[in-house]
């Protein structure tokens, strides 16, 4: 018999289980669900740092977060007016938990191609213009991963690694935009991911692509973020560069 006795506010969990014997160096799991909130528990918006869980369930940024089943934090709470994405009722933005293609660099493109992509540097579009690239691929007859491996890795390779979930929007390379809010809010995220990761140390990564194409030379350009020069830039396609995925809920 094990008997587990939790704390959440002001009352008291118990519960007790009639479990295996368990060999020396291993341990059973017992999952222990309270579905009674306490009265002085307070309920808060959304806010930037919550933990964003695989399952769509989200943990307060205040309280200790477990690190199984996160994939994300969030960074935005709310729907930017500037996404003109056709994904439906947007609750807020999550910043995936780490680089994409085991955080190993890699060219936007590996051709001078113009995709269609929002070409400004405000704007929320990611989830469209990675779309955009998608279908520039698709209708173009070309292997996504080939020709545009920084796609293919926020998107396909991503999930696979970190699948989200179905009520999501699925992960994409963020706009110019959404590279600027992650950059606005690197503090609050830093301190989120380094508290359910464990590790202490983490920092980013020099340079990020972003999803949108520049104006000037859509078929060479990208904007990207730089942590190194602390601010958005530009740079060519088929340069390597860290892969930071986002989604929408």
């Amino acid at each position: 018999m094990v008997d587990v006795e939790l704390k959440v506010g002001e009352k008291t969990v118990t519960c007790s289980k009639e479990i295996l014997a368990v060999a020396t160096g291993s341990y059973k799991r017992i999952d222990v669900a309270c579905r009674e909130i306490p009265s002085d528990v307070a309920i808060r918006p959304l806010a930037v740092g919550d933990y964003y869980y695989s399952d769509g369930s989200i943990c307060p940024r205040e309280l200790a977060p477990l690190k199984e089943g996160c994939i994300g934090i969030v960074m935005k709470a709310g729907r930017e007016e500037t996404d003109t994405s056709a994904f439906p009722a947007i609750h807020g933005y999550v910043l995936g938990l780490y680089d994409a293609n085991g955080s190993c660099p890699s060219p936007w493109s590996s051709s001078g191609i113009a995709t269609g992509t929002q070409t400004v540097s405000t704007g929320f579009n990611g989830y469209g213009d990675t779309l955009s690239v998608k279908q520039h691929a698709a209708g173009n007859g070309l292997d996504l991963k080939a020709v545009f491996p920084a796609v293919y890795y926020a998107t396909a390779d991503y999930d696979k690694r970190y699948p989200a979930p179905a009520s999501a929007s699925g992960w994409f390379l963020p706009s110019a935009g959404q590279c600027r809010c992650w950059y606005a809010n690197e503090a609050a995220l830093l301190k989120s991911i380094r508290r359910v990761t464990g590790d202490k140390s983490y920092t980013w990564c020099d340079y990020y692509w972003s999803a949108s194409e520049t104006s000037n030379l859509p078929s060479l350009l990208v904007w990207l973020l730089s942590f190194d020069h602390r601010r958005m830039d530009f740079e060519s396609k088929v340069c390597d560069n860290y892969i930071r995925p986002c989604l929408t809920f």
